[in-house]
């Protein structure tokens, strides 16, 4: 898999890059009321309307403070659209040898997550761009 590889906090994530249509800076940011913990709020993207989310909050990350500007991985996906809030773009690369996630103590593993790879000795996560889009449907998500 050709993957986007990217930041966010101190963890690796990747998408596959048929996923990202852009690396985008959000100036702006409309607050959505009643919005999951994840979702930022909503940006116009030259006149399209795209909700922000914050991959990191979505896999259990604390918050963090963010800038007034928000560089973000904009995913295009059958579920939808979306702005993934990141910290750096690392950049492109090939995904080969991909491995489950192991199961936490509880018995789950994320439902956002395919596989994670190991790059120059730290884990890579590789997020499933549609399922973290489809996570922003009403009633998606387990902090509503």
């Amino acid at each position: 898999m050709r993957a986007c590889v990217f930041t966010v906090g101190d963890a690796a994530y990747a998408l596959d890059v048929r996923a990202v249509r852009e690396v985008a800076i959000l100036e702006e940011l409309t607050r959505v009321p009643l919005a999951p913990r994840h979702v930022l709020g909503a940006a116009n993207l030259r006149g399209e309307v795209v909700a922000v989310v914050d991959p990191g909050t979505l896999l259990g990350a604390e918050d963090r403070p963010r800038g007034r500007k928000l560089r973000a991985l904009v995913v295009a996906t059958e579920a939808g659209d979306a702005a993934l809030v990141v910290d750096e773009v690392i950049g492109l690369d090939t995904i080969e040898d991909l491995s489950a996630i192991p199961v936490a103590l509880d018995g789950t593993t994320s439902e956002w997550t395919i596989g994670r790879e190991r790059r120059d000795g730290r884990p890579v996560t590789v997020l499933d761009a549609r399922a973290v889009v489809a996570a922003l449907r009403p009633g998606a998500g387990s902090d509503q």
